[in-house]
């Protein structure tokens, strides 16, 4: 909603701190100083950055869990709490100010939110460099439970604004105030690289042409255990039912051990990359809290299983925000070439790309887990780190095979291998699941072992990457053949018939691939050469020449 009293000053500033995002200001920066009230910051309690480094390094060390942040724990309610100014329309703005000392940004985690229909919430930072919302209606949920994004400062304002003819009241109660330490970094200047290390690839670099799909699929983790704030990678996910069931898998030992009540203050993050390669702000506003635990391998975080997590995310995804849902391929086939994408560090979205066969390999359940070591690429030799937990491993054909638990590449170390829990372990391959994940990517109990992906609403249709089929990702074999044909597929194409024509030109049979189809048959033709033009779902053709013995 457009409020005609905005300052330009405050535009101007907005625009330049949000690096052009498309958000409302928050209304009192419209207000003149002397009509409102800003009350003093209540101070929070702060941290020791140097001790919290070294204690969740450890706890990095012993459980692959990257923590980022502290709570501070403090009930704010806005009944007793803050200050209330009413303007000169009828209008109403709630502001309360606070501070926990030396945090690289902060951000509001709510045990009871809930707006009227026209309400209107917003964080944004005291020197009013920096804001996040609108927070709305479309927020509210039974259990309560709410966080924002994090603005880059130690001292923020929270912002209620409530419309003249809006009906009902307010009610916010906070559960705590994130202070974060490490891995913040303040993407609203292009110049801003991010907070992983230097060899990473922006997905959106030439790496991810024709990877838009799984790349919308992918979101970053923001968890809440305790007193801790971490950070993790995860994947919507397809069922066989085709439904858009709301379904994140990402990583066990990322969550191990958090309580209930904690997941409803899980945050989900989509579409936070950079619009273009190594330029560009990330949206930090497509962002939903709270998910509903469903199943996990229940071995300690891979210690002696896959190490999986599935949970739905409570709230309604917007639309608006395009998500996917990824394919997978359970069947435990394993691929030899593909890519990982991932928010390593909880960084801008990145992409890692591998071009030789995984291993089948891990300590803690011996063929559990996938190998894999990347490649250096176009842009640079993308890896994984801290943060990069959970991210889902693609084959070729763009289908999850696996989700990332852990290993040892580093941009000094490039080479090195990492391991993902194998999606045919996930499937029904750990001893003692809470359930297994064929349970709930497989309701109907059909046997499907592998199914593609797509966007909301059209979970039921296989994904076309828009990407170029070139002459050399069609294979036919074997070649000269006596009857059937193989079809190989070096992308994940789909293909929907393929016409067969004689030396003459003339067409000989028409059949029908949409079913996936991986082979011809021959057999019935006479003895010369063929034309076989391979027809895919986006438009495009390639033509191969067969000899028939």
């Amino acid at each position: 909603m457009n409020k005609l009293y905005f300052l330009a000053t405050a535009l101007v500033a907005l625009t330049l701190g949000m690096n052009g995002q498309e958000i409302n200001l928050p209304p009192s920066w419209g207000v003149h100083s002397s009509l409102i009230t800003v009350p003093d910051a209540v101070e929070l309690e702060t941290f020791d950055h140097d001790e919290l480094y070294a204690t969740d390094l450890l706890v990095e060390e012993e459980t692959g869990k990257t923590i980022n942040g502290r709570l501070a724990f403090q009930e704010i309610d806005m009944d007793t709490h803050g200050v209330w100014n009413e303007l000169a329309d009828g209008s109403k703005i709630w502001l309360f100010k606070y501070k926990t000392s030396g945090a690289l940004a902060t951000n509001v985690y709510f045990s009871n939110y809930n707006l009227p229909v026209g309400g209107e919430l917003y964080i944004w930072s005291a020197d009013k460099s920096y804001a996040e919302g609108p927070y709305d209606w479309k927020e509210n949920n039974d259990h309560g439970k709410m966080g924002t994004a994090e603005v880059f400062s130690d001292e923020a304002v929270l912002e209620y604004y409530q419309p003249a003819d809006v009906v009902g009241e307010a009610q916010l109660t906070t559960h705590g105030f994130g202070h974060y330490y490490r891995y913040v970094y303040d993407f609203t200047a292009d110049w801003n690289r991010g907070g992983s290390d230097p060899c990473e690839v922006d997905v959106n670099c030439p790496e991810g042409a024709g990877w838009e799909g799984p790349r919308d699929g992918v979101v970053r983790l923001r968890i809440v255990d305790g007193g801790n704030i971490g950070l993790c990678s995860g994947s919507m996910v397809n069922t066989t039912a085709r439904d858009c069931r709301q379904y994140m898998l990402t990583a066990l030992h990322c969550a191990d051990g958090v309580s209930t009540s904690d997941f409803g203050l899980l945050q989900v993050r989509f579409n936070y990359e950079r619009a273009n390669c190594g330029t560009g702000g990330g949206s930090s506003t497509h962002q939903r809290t709270g998910v509903i635990f469903l199943a996990d391998s229940n071995d300690g975080g891979g210690n002696s299983g896959s190490d999986f997590l599935l949970v739905e995310i409570e709230d309604e995804i917007s639309a608006s925000w395009d998500p996917f849902y990824s394919g997978w391929d359970a069947s435990g086939t394993g691929s030899n070439e593909g890519v990982s994408i991932h928010h390593p560090a909880g960084d801008l979205k990145k992409i890692s790309t591998y071009d030789s066969n995984l291993s089948s390999e891990w300590w803690g359940a011996p063929g559990s887990h996938w190998g894999v070591n990347w490649v250096e690429t176009e842009t640079n030799h993308g890896v994984t780190e801290g943060g990069s937990s959970g991210s889902p491993i693609f084959n070729k054909d763009k289908q999850i095979i696996g989700t990332l638990t852990g290993g040892s590449s580093f941009c000094n170390s490039p080479n090195a291998p990492d391991f993902y829990g194998k999606m045919s372990y996930h499937w029904d391959g750990n001893s003692n699941p809470t359930d297994d994940l064929s349970v709930f990517l497989d309701p109907d109990n059909t046997g499907e072992e592998e199914i593609f992906g797509n966007y909301s609403p059209d979970c039921d249709q296989a994904w076309v990457s828009l990407a170029e089929v070139e002459f050399s990702d069609v294979g036919v074999y074997p070649n000269p053949a006596s009857d059937l044909v193989q079809i190989e597929l070096k992308k994940s194409f789909e293909l929907d018939f393929v016409t067969i024509y004689d030396a003459l030109g003339h067409l000989v049979v028409r059949k029908d691939l949409s079913k996936g189809q991986k082979q011809i048959s021959m057999g019935g033709l006479t003895e010369g050469i063929y034309f076989l033009t391979f027809n895919f779902a986006n438009g495009q053709q390639v033509t191969k020449k067969v000899t028939k013995l």
